[in-house]
This record gives C-alpha cells, structure tokens and sequence, in this order.
C-alpha cells in the first residue's frame, strides 16, 4: 500500500479539506482507500447508506455532497452504479491502485517513521528527568 504524503498541497484536494475539514479529508482517504483495493465502489441507495454511516460515519446527504464536489471537478465519476476514481493508476503491474503524487511511501516507511519518531521522543523525555 501507498500513501500520497503531498496530496493536501494539490487542487482539488486543497479547496475539499478547506470546504468540508478534517471529516472531508476522513472521507476522502476511506473512499480512495476502496477504490484502491476494489476499483470502484457501488453507488446505490443501499451502498451510499452503508458507506456513510458504517465506514465515513456521516449521514448520507453529507456524503452525497462531498462525492458530488469532487465529482464535479474531475476526481471521482459515477458510472453504471459505481464510484471510480480516474486519477488512480495501477501500481507496479499490481491490482492495487494510488494517487499520482511527487511522493509515494510505503506505509512500512510511514509505521518506521512513527516509531522513529516515538522512540525519539522517549529518549529526549527521558534526558530531562
């Protein structure tokens, strides 16, 4: 798996995270994170209910909303029943799919990072007590 680390700095992305906030920028990576592993995501009555309330945990309308601005510029298209994301290309020949981006880390790379980062954070705790 990926993680576009440098997406939040790319229109559209910018203008959603400023429209809809911290929840948009939830919803969206639950969405691309779907499309990543399956492609496309079912778009009926019964399948937006399931995807706002039990994975975006948002009501219906909302969600609606936000796929409809990021439809509406190009990020995401309903076709034949399914929500797709156009800008998502294979990775490597894999099934699986990401973002174009001027980064792409591995989330073993990100999990390293963290625990880099904690690690580090102990140590410096520890040295001032």
């Amino acid at each position: 798996m990926t993680h576009a680390c440098d997406l939040r700095n790319h229109e559209p992305f910018r203008s959603f995270w400023g429209r809809f906030g911290a929840q948009g920028y939830g919803v969206w990576f639950i969405l691309a994170e779907y499309i990543a592993e399956q492609g496309a995501i079912g778009w009926d009555e019964d399948s937006i209910q399931i995807l706002a309330e039990v994975e975006c945990e948002v009501e219906k309308g909302e969600l609606i909303e936000m796929v409809s601005w990021l439809e509406r510029r190009g990020v995401l298209a309903v076709r034949d029943g399914f929500l797709h994301c156009d800008l998502m290309r294979p990775i490597d020949g894999n099934d699986a799919f990401a973002m174009p981006s001027q980064c792409h880390r591995s989330t073993d790379a990100l999990v390293t990072q963290c625990d880099g980062n904690a690690n580090a954070v102990r140590t410096e705790s520890k040295q001032e007590d």
